[in-house]
């Protein structure tokens, strides 16, 4: 099985097809750094693959277009820092729906961020993965319609077919709101999620310190980032140690007398240069 990495360079449009992009535009210290640990894993259990950066202006239609001109079957990326991973696999999707006839078949594998769980989508018209408890309704329907006249002459896919041509017709019928509300509180309950329910419960059960320990974990595989991340943090928190220090002894510490409010400094010229050196702060010497 071929493997290629890709690395999707984002350009504004402005900035793209008018002029030829330089090397540096497109190959970056982070494309280096991403290629090295893929190269090192590959050589570590034998695999060959081949590196590839891609600019564009949209990295999810990028993707899908790089695989489908490679034939690829299988896209594998890693969960987005500001979608869910159903929202991914729908913007994944619609960029698969933009593909001209014929369009290949993909799955799509999303890596979340522990690192060990995946999510997995079909991209296109595909069989639905039913929860367990779809499989038994359909399996109690199944049985109760069978014992009323069809019998062995029914299947449990005649079940699925019938209840989709039914929704298919009220959704264009003045049932269409009811059937929009059914299938809104079932997104809402949690069914309508692309993850088991075990998996996300687990996962929405994750504590604040099992992300710390994953944060620690992920510095300690990069140790240059981390010892740079550590000295930015230290010199940053010095500084403002420093200035704080300052401003609250000139500025926000208060005078050590009673009523510092009532503290007055009398500057008294003298025309008599004999007197000039009766002259002192805060104190009015008399004539």
């Amino acid at each position: 099985m071929d493997i290629v990495v890709l690395s999707v360079r984002q350009v504004t449009q402005a900035g793209s097809g008018e002029h030829a992009l330089d090397t540096d535009q497109i190959f970056s210290d982070d494309e280096t750094n991403v290629f090295t640990h893929v190269v090192t894993l590959a050589e570590k259990t034998g695999k060959h693959v081949e590196l590839m950066v891609v600019p564009g202006s949209n990295p999810y239609e990028a993707v899908v277009q790089t695989a489908a001109r490679l034939q690829s079957s299988r896209i594998v990326m890693g969960l987005s820092p500001k979608l869910t991973p159903s929202e991914q696999g729908a913007e994944v999707g619609y960029q698969w729906e933009q593909l001209p006839e014929p369009r290949p078949s993909l799955s799509l594998e999303i890596v979340l961020e522990n690192q060990k769980d995946t999510v997995f989508f079909n991209l296109g018209p595909h069989p639905p993965r039913l929860w367990p408890e779809d499989i038994d309704l359909a399996h109690r329907l199944w049985l109760e319609l069978s014992a009323k006249g069809p019998g062995a002459k029914l299947h449990h896919r005649d079940i699925i077919g019938v209840a989709l041509r039914r929704m298919s017709t009220e959704l264009h019928s003045d049932r269409s709101p009811e059937v929009f509300g059914d299938i809104q509180r079932e997104v809402t309950n949690g069914h309508g999620s692309a993850e088991p329910p075990k998996r996300r419960k687990r996962r929405e059960r994750r504590k604040p310190s099992d992300r710390v320990r994953y944060a620690f974990r992920s510095l300690a595989k990069s140790p240059g980032f981390a010892a740079v991340a550590i000295f930015t943090l230290a010199v940053g928190i010095g500084a403002n140690t420093a200035v704080f220090s300052v401003a609250n002894a000139l500025l926000l510490r208060p005078l050590p007398y009673a009523r510092p409010d009532r503290l007055v400094l009398l500057d008294l010229q003298r025309k008599d240069p004999r007197l000039a050196a009766a002259r002192s702060p805060g104190r009015a010497s008399p004539r």
